[in-house]
């Protein structure tokens, strides 16, 4: 038989053919979903046994499309085992998801039946946009016999907004149950119920609203100031002000505020006077940008000391960009101004606002820049340090040093800056290497964190003879970190000179003996050469005091070494070191062959104080060599005894001794402490001119009072000639050598009184003490008051009796007391010529005085 005998009569069999095939097909299809779903059941069975499996058999399985595609099965198997199995196959949020969005009534009934604890509220929802919802919702909540049905759907969507007049048409006949909400102690039912009371105007729904402004829930409250309407403007603003400035919310107070602004914003006023602090912040956190009133209250409380208050100040003012402003805009042509902008900004980077920096990148002017500087040093971003310090170095270099702008900007960097600014600072260094003055403060910027940026350039500065700010790189050196340079001071100490400068090799040396470097000693002792004896002096005190018994060792084996200038470096230092035990050696280096060593020995002897070996440096007058007697008279005129000091005077007397010699001992002279060295300088002026500016300047060294004591004496002995050179002394001793003279005053010595007091009149220190008497400080009228009464001269009562009415007391008692000395026998000539003076002020003024005297007698 033939397939084609199958097909009937008529029909062409290709189309019997396809229709069977598909038939076919779709049976197959059918009976595969059958078998599709007797697995799914299957699987949500399983799960429904053993809930942890979930994840195995369905989330893996099967994607959201799948289960919602499988609904139906989900519904059977929950009617059979349990409404759980919806959420474990994650069936609950599709169908939750679909009510609330499609709002068909069959995702409406599942979601009733099987999830109405979760998914209420999505029905809710569904029934104020769709009737066919509606009537779904109103079917469950009549047929349900749960008391508390509306509060389930509160609690299934808490706090979740919905349209509050749709809901109330919805349950209009279920306001009273709506009311009785209002009471639930949780805040979800509470919040659903003001929703929809917000919409009626029945009475107890509007005293229900009202209450709400004091409801415990936030949500709440910032739903009721948002959405109330009502007739009664009056209590509206005192509810919306009363949240506006105590609510602990934020939120909440926001909502007041805007509602504020919106309704009441020709009424709403704040009185800053009548606030407290907690109300001051809360106004202070919802200030309004485009509002000149709210900034004006800004600006006033970042001018208050109140931290907390000045950072929502200070925040608010930031965003309207007011500080911005305020920075951009400053300048130094009003100086008030410019100290006014200062504390602000300051004020608002102390609370960590510092925003308005940024404006750095937009401005170049002076002054924005200084307020960064100061600013910058403290608080804000350290970046912007080197956008401050390019702007500043890329100024007018006189422009730049104007306000202290410069010096600011390098403090700031010293303070926090970045490799960025270290940077910077390195280039400028460079640019001003050889203007001492600059130089020394951009050393001084330079902080120890900077080293690896700045130390290839302090080196090279370092090497460089013309660089003369050889202190301040000296201190960054000790400043420095670590001594990654030690091998580059090596070096140039041992170049010598012909590798490097001698400026170099002596910072060499001081840099390495500040650093203490226990390994690095023999360098610095064959070093000493190199740098000046007052500084070897002090550089030898501390190597000896870190080293020990070490460099008493090294010591010995330079000193019996060969090197004429490394023995004499090492001998001069050696009474800094105060070891008695090289005085031997010492002595016998004053005869050695080289000059400088002998010379060294001079020194050494004389500064140890010892007065045995004193010959020994006077032989040294008649040496040879006239640099060696040149240091010789140096060294005993100065610290010679009162014997000594005869054999220099015979150098001063020695027609064949050179001018050179003689001067170097007028020069020890006048360091002297010896009295005799005096009498010597003044026979010398005595004798000879030649020699007076030199001894002239020489005595007005002597200041001490002992000093000055003993010129005066020599001053009330001398020929006019004397005593006219003598005055020249005087006058070039300046304020040291007056203090000096009045101490004698306060001694009383009737023998010297009148030639003091005559040379502190001729030198002007009266008529200079007389105008202090006008000066604005009473501390300093108060001085020259005692000054003028212990002088006691004609000149200094006529300064006197001119303060007998200064508003100062002290100053009054002093004139009273000086007024006494003329109640004396001695004091008659001066009140005559007082009293009888050509200028009628200071009569008038001498009357006056004598009458509060005699007053006070009486």
């Amino acid at each position: 038989m033939n397939v084609t005998d199958l097909v009937p009569q008529g029909i062409p069999p290709q189309w019997f053919f396809g229709a069977a095939g598909i038939a076919l097909v779709l049976i197959i299809g059918l009976a595969w979903l059958a078998v599709l779903k007797r697995t799914f059941q299957k699987r949500l069975e399983a799960v429904a046994e053993a809930p942890e499996r979930a994840r195995e058999l369905i989330h893996k399985k099967y994607g959201s499309t799948s289960i919602a595609l499988r609904s139906g099965v989900i519904e059977k198997v929950a009617r059979t085992h349990g409404a759980s199995i919806v959420s474990l196959s994650g069936a609950d949020r599709i169908w939750i998801r679909r009510a609330r969005t499609r709002a068909r009534q069959r995702d409406l009934r599942r979601v009733l039946e099987f999830l109405p604890d979760t998914g209420l509220f999505a029905c809710f929802s569904a029934s104020l946009r769709k009737r066919r919802a509606a009537s779904i919702l109103i079917d469950w909540l009549e047929r349900s016999d749960d008391l508390f049905a509306l509060q389930r759907i509160a609690l299934s969507g808490p706090g979740e907004k919905f349209d509050g007049t749709a809901a109330l048409e919805l349950l209009d006949d279920r306001l009273d149950r709506i009311r009785e909400m209002t009471g639930d102690p949780q805040w979800p039912p509470r919040f659903f119920a003001v929703n929809i009371m917000l919409h009626s105007d029945d009475e107890r729904s509007v005293r229900g609203v009202w209450s709400a402004f004091d409801d415990t829930n936030r949500f709440i409250r910032e739903m009721v100031a948002r959405d109330i309407q009502t007739d009664d403007a009056d209590e509206l603003y005192g509810r919306l002000f009363d949240l506006y400035l105590h609510d602990p919310v934020f939120e909440v107070r926001r909502a007041a505020r805007r509602r504020l602004d919106s309704q009441f914003a020709d009424r709403y006023r704040v009185d800053r006077d009548n606030l407290s602090e907690t109300e001051a912040l809360h106004i202070m956190g919802l200030l309004e940008q485009d509002s000149s009133e709210d900034e004006a209250l800004a600006m006033t409380y970042l001018s208050d000391e109140n931290l907390e208050l000045a950072l929502p100040a200070a925040r608010y003012l930031q965003k309207a960009g007011v500080l911005a402003r305020l920075f951009r805009n400053a300048t130094f042509s009003d100086p008030e101004d410019f100290e006014r902008i200062r504390r602000l900004l300051t004020t608002a980077a102390s609370v960590h606002v510092t925003g308005f920096l940024s404006e750095l990148h937009h401005t170049a002017r002076p002054a924005p820049l200084m307020l960064a500087a100061r600013i910058l040093e403290r608080a804000g971003d350290s970046s912007l340090i080197a956008v401050l310090a390019r702007s500043v170095f890329s100024l007018p270099f006189d422009e730049s040093r104007q306000d202290d702008v410069y010096a600011a900007t390098l403090t700031t960097i010293a303070a926090r800056g970045t490799e960025s600014a270290f940077e910077l600072l390195r280039q400028e260094l460079r640019v001003h290497r050889y203007q001492p003055d600059v130089a020394g403060q951009l050393l001084e910027a330079v902080p120890p964190r900077a080293q690896p940026i700045v130390m290839d350039t302090a080196l090279s500065l370092l090497r460089d003879p013309e660089f003369l700010c050889r202190d301040a790189l000296h201190a960054l050196f000790a400043r420095f970190e670590n001594v990654d340079f030690l091998p580059a001071l090596l070096d140039i100490l041992q170049g010598g000179s012909d590798a490097d400068s001698r400026p170099a090799r002596v910072s060499a040396v001081k840099i390495l003996t500040r650093a203490g470097l226990p390994y690095a000693r023999q360098y610095l002792l064959e070093s000493l050469s190199t740098i000046p004896p007052d500084e070897a002096r002090e550089l030898a005190a501390l190597y000896a005091e870190s080293a020990g018994d070490d460099f008493a060792k090294r010591a010995w084996e330079i000193i019996n070494g060969r090197d004429g200038d490394t023995r004499a470096a090492l001998i001069a230092v050696l009474p800094a070191v105060q070891d008695k035990s090289f005085l031997k050696p010492i002595r016998e280096a004053v005869q050695d062959a080289d000059p400088r060593v002998r010379t060294a020995a001079i020194w050494a002897l004389l500064e140890f104080g010892d007065s045995k070996s004193f010959n020994q440096a006077v032989d040294r007058l008649r040496d040879p060599v006239e640099r060696v007697r040149i240091e010789a008279a140096t060294a005993l005129g100065a610290h010679g005894t009162a014997a000594t000091l005869q054999e220099v005077k015979k150098v001063l007397e020695d027609e064949q001794e050179v001018d050179d010699v003689k001067r170097s001992a007028i020069a020890g002279l006048a360091r002297s402490e010896q009295k005799q060295s005096i009498a010597i300088l003044t026979d010398l002026l005595e004798r000879d001119d030649h020699w007076d500016d030199v001894a002239i300047e020489a005595l007005a060294h002597k200041r001490t009072t002992k000093h000055v004591g003993e010129l005066v004496q020599q001053l009330k002995d001398g020929s006019p000639r004397l005593r006219e050179k003598l005055m020249r002394s005087f006058r070039l001793m300046g304020t040291d050598g007056e203090q000096a003279m009045l101490e004698l005053l306060e001694q009383d010595i009737p023998a010297l009184r009148p030639h003091v007091t005559e040379i502190l009149e001729q030198t002007g220190f009266v008529e200079e003490t007389v105008r202090k008497m006008a000066h604005r400080d009473s501390v300093v009228r108060r001085e020259a008051a005692e000054a003028l009464s212990a002088i006691a001269t004609l000149a200094a009562f006529r300064g006197i009796v001119l303060a007998a009415r200064d508003p100062d007391p002290e100053v009054r008692v002093r004139v009273t007391r000086a007024l006494e000395k003329l109640d004396t026998e001695e004091g008659k000539s001066v009140l005559n010529q007082l009293e009888n003076d050509p200028e009628r002020r200071v009569r008038k003024f001498t009357l006056w005085a004598l009458q509060r005297y005699r007053a006070r007698e009486l």
